[in-house]
């Protein structure tokens, strides 16, 4: 098994355990054909777009798959639907998902709002891996947010919840708003 084989196994363990023993063999197949690929073009640009695309596929299907687990409805044994998680649980549970999705509304609405606002973080100074360096940052900070999900999805408390949304959500957002500015001084600093 080659390390980049093993890397992407265990990013794999984000989903839940029934979906990795339904998919597992057949997305590792896929990344390591397309990984393959990548390597052909001795490109390492091939190689960090694989990888980039890669963690934000699994991350944001990661969570989309441990929401669809989520649902408060469960199949008894004779075939009706009952409800399998007590009504507060799932209250905070949604609140707390509300709350996380808040770095993704502001990445949607703020250039509807405020034009050009992230017309920075398209440029290309400076750069990481031949990218605009804003656009890697965006990302991971994209990826950072939506872990926020997984850790809300695993809480047992409130608490727990609240400690998901301060860990994971509050820097998001802080990182999404002061990104575009931060690049404009970085840029202006090398002029």
């Amino acid at each position: 098994m080659t390390r980049s084989e093993r890397i992407y196994r265990r990013l794999l363990r984000i989903y839940p355990r029934s979906f990795r023993a339904d998919y597992e063999e057949e997305m590792v197949r896929l990344f390591l054909d397309q990984l393959d690929e990548a390597e052909r073009t001795r490109r390492s640009i091939d190689r960090a777009s694989l990888w980039l695309r890669s963690f934000s596929d699994v991350a944001w299907n990661a969570a989309t798959e441990h929401l669809r687990r989520e649902s408060p409805v469960a199949k008894r044994v004779d075939g009706s639907a009952a409800l399998a998680v007590s009504p507060e649980r799932t209250g905070t549970t949604r609140r707390g998902y509300a709350l996380a999705s808040l770095p993704f509304i502001v990445m949607l609405t703020t250039p509807m709002i405020v034009p050009g606002f992230f017309e920075p973080v398209f440029s290309n100074p400076p750069a990481f891996l031949g990218l605009p360096g804003g656009i890697v940052i965006l990302f991971v900070v994209a990826t950072w947010a939506s872990i926020a999900f997984l850790a809300i999805r695993m809480a047992r408390s409130g608490a727990g919840i609240s400690s998901a949304l301060l860990v994971f959500t509050v820097p998001s957002l802080i990182a999404i708003i002061l990104l575009p500015p931060a690049i404009v001084a970085i840029v202006n600093l090398n002029v």
